[in-house]
């Protein structure tokens, strides 16, 4: 299940490896020291501008730090923008369009836009001796 928790277990690691303060990493998620304590509580969740930030100011991979999945910094070294431009684009106009909803509410908003991302991902890829895959 995705949640804020598994967000900021993810968020712990990178803390670690770039051996980062709260206050660093509140630098760079362009965001206080409170909202990193609120998520570390539970109480509160990383939007998507902090998570964004982070990508970008970090080398973050985005799919690894929303899912788990793939490295945890990513392999292009260009801007988190260039590398997810579109899935950038779209959670942030989640976030922007559900400003007032509650936090799990624009996670699991945005946890239907990624998994719609993976969805058509897999459904332009041709699964080997099975030919429905491939007319539906």
């Amino acid at each position: 299940m995705f949640s804020g928790t598994d967000i900021y277990k993810r968020i712990e690691q990178v803390k670690n490896e770039l051996n980062l303060s709260n206050k660093a990493l509140a630098e760079q998620g362009k965001t206080t020291d409170r909202t990193i304590i609120n998520i570390k509580s539970g109480s509160s969740t990383p939007n998507a501008k902090i998570l964004y930030h982070w990508c970008e100011n970090l080398g973050l991979n985005i799919n690894w730090l929303l899912t788990g999945v793939g490295e945890m910094f990513s392999a292009n070294v260009g801007s988190a923008e260039e590398m997810l431009p579109s899935l950038t684009k779209k959670l942030m106009f989640v976030e922007q369009s559900m400003d007032k909803a509650s936090s799990l509410a624009k996670l699991e908003a945005m946890k239907a836009v990624i998994e719609g991302e993976i969805l058509a991902e897999k459904n332009m890829q041709p699964i080997d001796g099975d030919d429905r895959a491939a007319t539906g």
